[in-house]
């Protein structure tokens, strides 16, 4: 008796066993008709994005040529994290930085009849070099500046920025006073600063006039 119940047992157990794999078999036909082929998806590349490097100044804007140089010249490129020693002209392009030593100077020009003079002991940063807008960061030192364009030039020093189109100026950055020198050769000239209230203030200079920017107190001497 005890073994035919066991039989039993086992009988159904395989019947149970049968009929699972029979229902799923059938569910998968039913899901496999349902669902239709498999369509297996690839993706799609993104558009190409745009050419970017440091190497190389965007298209629009302007090379500017080392025209003269003696003395000591360093050049900072795009790439570079100091300024090296150099013995013949480079470009001067955007992002880049020169500097004069004791004994140096150097006159760079650019098309549109933008000219820079860099008296001994001075460094600045090309900012931008656009068509339309040229700006230049002086750290230390002397910078003349000569526009007769249609760009509009700026020299960014400390809290002064000064802006001019058809013109000529000379700044002069101090950095142990530190203060800025501002004299307009030729043209109008306008600088602008926040005084310590951060309030902005604009001065329109004429030929033969000029200013002293102090940037420990954010004030203005205006000269002649």
């Amino acid at each position: 008796m005890k073994y035919s119940v066991l039989t039993l047992l086992f009988g159904a157990a395989c019947a149970v066993g049968l009929g699972a794999v029979a229902v799923y078999a059938y569910i998968r036909k039913v899901d496999s008709r349902a669902a239709g082929p498999i369509t297996i998806y690839t993706a799609t590349p993104s558009p190409t994005p745009g050419t970017f490097s440091l190497d190389t100044p965007p298209s629009r804007t302007l090379t500017g040529t080392i025209a003269t140089f003696s003395g000591t010249l360093s050049w900072e490129s795009r790439t570079a994290t100091a300024a090296s020693k150099i013995h013949e002209a480079v470009p001067v392009v955007q992002g880049g930085r020169l500097v004069t030593g004791d004994d140096g100077n150097v006159t760079v020009t650019f098309p549109d009849d933008v000219t820079l003079t860099l008296m001994s002991k001075t460094d600045i940063s090309v900012i931008q070099t656009l068509p339309a807008s040229m700006v230049f960061l002086i750290t230390t030192g002397m910078l003349s500046a000569g526009n007769h364009g249609n760009s509009t030039v700026s020299i960014r020093s400390m809290g002064l920025l000064s802006a001019c189109k058809d013109c000529s100026l000379t700044v002069s950055a101090d950095t142990l006073r530190p203060e800025i020198s501002l004299f307009v050769n030729e043209g109008n000239v306008t600088a602008a600063y926040n005084d310590r209230t951060y309030t902005t203030k604009i001065i329109g200079l004429s030929r033969g006039r000029g200013l002293i920017y102090d940037d420990a107190s954010r004030t203005v001497v205006l000269t002649r």
